[in-house]
């Protein structure tokens, strides 16, 4: 039972934060405490050593051995859950996929008012706020619970970092210590590699799988 119910948290921190961080109802925090899903996991791997040591000794042959089992059924059972989660992990990491497929197109009012600012004016505008009224209403959210907010760089900063006069860019993070991102570049001069990963092109945007 142990083992079946560390096995399920590991197979849930493999797939579900990943999943639900692009829907409305996904959270930073969500991504952050899967990490800690692998704790129960983890610790009767970290236990089985000791328990091996214990049953060489009278005294604690007994006890030891129980931890043994205890150990290795959760071991088991838990990687079993775990394989199912990382075969289940590709078909989640296409929905991620099509999902920001969409937000590229739900991003295009956006992107459109920051080139007709451009355009006007002969440069592009220092922050997002430059866009309202006139160009937009508000400045939109991405419609994604863990990743809220269009980040904007323009200026130096964008030509030395991006190449570009401007550009787009969301953290996409996959949970701790991850830095994908999602960008976009009015020149759409994307390499193949960068930025910390791979690139791939989703519409007019491109993924970084890092």
């Amino acid at each position: 039972m142990a083992g079946f119910a560390c096995g399920l948290l590991l197979a849930l921190s493999l797939v579900l934060p990943a999943r639900l961080a692009v829907t409305p109802h996904g959270s930073e925090s969500l991504l952050v405490m899967s990490v800690f899903l692998l704790v129960p996991f983890s610790l009767p791997v970290y236990l089985l050593p000791f328990a091996l040591i214990g049953t060489l000794v009278q005294r604690t042959r007994r006890v030891s051995f129980l931890l043994l089992l205890f150990c290795t059924l959760t071991a088991v059972s838990g990687i079993g859950l775990a394989t199912v989660a990382y075969r289940a992990r590709p078909g989640v990491m296409r929905a991620r996929m099509t999902a920001f497929h969409e937000l590229a197109g739900r991003s295009a009012p956006l992107v459109q008012a920051i080139h007709k600012f451009d355009e006007e004016n002969g440069r592009p505008p220092v922050s997002l706020d430059d866009l309202v009224p006139r160009y937009l209403p508000s400045i939109p959210g991405t419609g994604m619970g863990a990743y809220p907010r269009y980040e904007y760089v323009a200026g130096d900063k964008a030509k030395q970092r991006y190449g570009n006069p401007w550009a787009l860019y969301i953290h996409t993070s996959i949970g701790f210590c991850n830095f994908d991102m999602f960008l976009y570049f009015p020149n759409q001069n994307y390499p193949e590699k960068g930025y910390g990963g791979v690139l791939e092109r989703v519409r007019d945007w491109a993924y970084v799988h890092e």
